[in-house]
């Protein structure tokens, strides 16, 4: 069971299902907004929530590496990947594309 640190307004349905998906329970969830300046203080007292509840910090790693280092290594990382249903429909596009920016 873990609780989540998200850089956004709310966790959307997609990373609940992803969540449940890879069989994790979401207790708690905590938003912040986008490129927040974590302190020390917000994260100590995320990591005391976690273990008063016996709960893991949990975030995606482009927010991880927004974690002041010493906070680093009691934060469990979410892999995200990116999929698509139609691979060749991507290639297409980008195919189709321009290699420069437009002035």
């Amino acid at each position: 069971i873990f609780l989540i640190i998200k850089l956004s307004d709310f966790v959307s349905e997609s990373e609940r299902s992803s969540c449940r998906e890879a069989g994790l329970t979401l207790a708690v969830t905590h938003s912040f907004p986008d490129h927040h300046p974590y302190s020390d203080s917000e994260l100590q007292t995320l990591c005391d929530e976690a273990a008063r509840h016996g709960l893991r910090l949990m975030t995606t790693a482009k927010d991880w590496v927004r974690m002041p280092e010493p906070f680093r290594a009691r934060i469990t990382v979410l892999p995200v990947a990116l999929v698509f249903e139609d691979e060749a429909a991507v290639v297409r596009i980008l195919r189709q594309t321009p290699k420069e920016n437009p002035p």
